[in-house]
């Protein structure tokens, strides 16, 4: 997978929404949907954890982790 900013904006279109709903579904403003998406700023760990449960995914797969373990 690539950074998290293309990871979420990967995401949310699989989950066939929009910035603005997305942003309503967090309790976010829709600028910050694609400021992430964009990279130039990054959500909250509270907010992470939340995204990855709106859109379906894990914050693993947001962070594009492999698997592989930290050694």
């Amino acid at each position: 997978m690539g950074n998290l900013g293309e990871n979420i904006r990967t995401a949310r279109k699989a989950a066939n929404m929009t910035q603005e709903e997305l942003a309503a579904a967090l309790g976010v403003r829709h600028p910050a949907i694609s400021k992430w998406e964009r990279g130039e700023c990054f959500p909250a760990l509270p907010t992470l954890v939340r995204l990855a449960n709106v859109l379906g995914s894990s914050v693993d797969d947001l962070l594009g982790r492999t698997g592989k373990s930290i050694s």
